[in-house]
């Protein structure tokens, strides 16, 4: 993954604790985008250098089933610089970084992970951070995400602790507003964005879960992170674009292009004005 286009195209990003390897083989038969290897609030402490241990095997064996790894670190200093160390070590290069709140955590992250790139002879500025918004402070954030590192490529909504802070329950109507203003400031930036208005501890409520998903997808919103594969599943049939989506897409394109080539900025195509906006719209869905 090198741009930010690239991370918009994971539309699906599976949990596991990186202390158990057992939840491996299920993860790469459901073959998500990607798997989220964590060692943040999925660990008790005690647990987490075993996690640690266990990245560079569990990371080998996801890549060799084109699976993208990504890796959600502790954000206290001490226990985030031991798990970018092993990060590294294990050959990862996207990193999750918990409870963002301002461009300023962002900065101050790099100057770390520069550090650990030196000494383990990586490439500068390969390594790539998510955050995790989980914060009523992460989700106002009134300074944007403009100023942060460009190694800030996604965000991604954490419902069950920004509800607990708001003192709500993760219901539909509680985090559609998060959702929104997640989107507009990500897309401000150029950011990838991964939400839904559903609690990410739902993965039964099935009805209520496309729903959400549906939703999102309508919102502009990139994809989901899961934590369990019926989740993966769902998702997986709900974000990725459909043949006929793709056929659309395509069809708006050639029909403003010959527009163009004859001089108008706009045509009618099946029913509808497609002019400069909608064009566009149509290469990015072409281009995913």
């Amino acid at each position: 993954m090198t741009n930010n286009q690239s991370f918009r195209s994971l539309k699906t990003v599976l949990f596991i604790p990186a202390d158990k390897p057992k939840f491996l083989d299920s993860a790469i038969k459901n073959k998500p985008d990607a798997v989220q290897l964590d060692l943040e609030d999925s660990l008790a402490p005690e647990r987490k250098e075993t996690g640690r241990q266990q990245l560079e095997s569990a990371c080998a064996k996801l890549s060799a089933n084109n699976i993208t790894v990504i890796v959600r670190v502790n954000n206290d200093k001490l226990n985030f610089y031991k798990d970018l160390q092993a990060a590294l070590e294990a050959g990862v290069d996207v990193i999750t970084i918990p409870k963002l709140e301002t461009c300023a955590q962002v900065n101050t992250a790099v100057q770390l992970i520069e550090e650990a790139e030196a000494e383990h002879k990586v490439v500068k500025g390969k390594t790539k951070i998510l955050g995790l918004i989980e914060t009523v402070s992460g989700i106002v954030n009134r300074d944007g995400w403009c100023d942060a590192s460009e190694r800030l490529v996604g965000l991604a909504l954490g419902t069950e602790d920004l509800c607990l802070e708001l003192g709500c329950e993760p219901s539909f109507e509680n985090l559609l507003e998060p959702c929104r203003r997640l989107l507009y400031s990500a897309r401000e930036a150029n950011l990838a964005v991964w939400a839904y208005p559903s609690s990410i501890a739902n993965f039964s409520e099935l009805d209520e879960l496309e729903h959400a998903f549906k939703t999102a997808k309508a919102m502009g919103i990139d994809g989901a992170w899961c934590i369990h594969p019926t989740q993966v599943d769902l998702a997986k049939k709900i974000f990725s674009l459909s043949k006929a989506e793709i056929e659309e897409a395509q069809a708006v394109v050639n029909a403003f292009e010959e527009a163009l080539a004859k001089g108008n900025a706009a045509v009618k195509h099946n029913n509808r004005m497609i002019d400069l906006p909608v064009y566009q719209r149509a290469k990015n869905i072409l281009s995913t």
